[in-house]
């Protein structure tokens, strides 16, 4: 589960204004909604800037292997990032690097 820290202003739950169980129920139906809306612009910009897909013609096994591992690497390094509490962005954790 994406933590609410990115989506909701941490005022909202430190100050209880919003209990923590809504902020994530309400975060995880707008990153639910912005994979929704905007993981397909993410999926054009890997298939088409980051990898040339008539190498994988022959072979798209193995392009499929490098998009799990993309995302098994990113999804490692947001749980590394929530544990430390860091920033980070989770579309920049995939389409950056």
């Amino acid at each position: 589960m994406i933590p609410a820290l990115p989506c909701m202003p941490s005022w909202m739950i430190s100050h209880h204004a919003l209990p923590h169980s809504h902020a994530c129920q309400i975060a995880g139906i707008f990153e639910f909604l912005g994979a929704m809306v905007l993981g397909g612009e993410t999926t054009k910009t890997v298939a088409s800037d980051i990898a040339n897909l008539s190498l994988f013609k022959d072979v798209p096994e193995i392009y499929m292997y490098g998009m799990l591992c993309s995302i098994a690497v990113a999804g490692t390094w947001l749980l590394i990032a929530t544990y430390w509490c860091l920033p980070v962005s989770t579309t920049h954790s995939i389409s950056e690097y």
